[in-house]
């Protein structure tokens, strides 16, 4: 193998390394921060039934696609089979972005609002299992 190829194998694979090591500082990151959110702030209970148009949707997801809190919501969603919505209010101008404050995702019910993925908890309201 010449001094080219060999050059290039070693940038790949630096540049893999540090791809994988943002990944999961910014997933940790996620996750630190919904530990630390308080109980106060991780969701609101309210009438947000007005917010869904189509009576076949359950949840409405507000995040972006770049977000690894929002795949993992979807992820879980279309695991336990619910009929969901995503929005990603930073492609697109719409009315539900009011309820985004602090971060991603935003998970809207006909009775709460639920800031981050929180796993129980949206499992718990919309009555599954994990």
């Amino acid at each position: 193998m010449d001094l080219k190829k060999t050059s290039i194998i070693k940038e790949t694979a630096v540049f893999l390394v540090f791809i994988g090591i943002c990944f999961l500082v910014g997933f940790a990151g996620v996750h630190f921060y919904n530990e630390q959110m308080s109980d106060e702030t991780a969701y609101v209970m309210n009438d947000y039934s007005t917010d869904f148009t189509d009576q076949k949707v359950h949840v409405i997801v507000l995040g972006a696609d770049w977000c690894e809190a929002c795949k993992a919501t979807k992820k879980l969603l279309k695991k336990h089979k619910v009929n969901y919505i995503f929005i990603d209010v930073e492609k697109e101008s719409h009315p539900l972005a009011k309820h985004v404050e602090n971060s991603y995702p935003v998970i809207l019910m006909r009775n709460i609002k639920i800031n981050g993925y929180r796993e129980e908890l949206i499992l718990r309201h919309l009555k599954l299992g994990s």
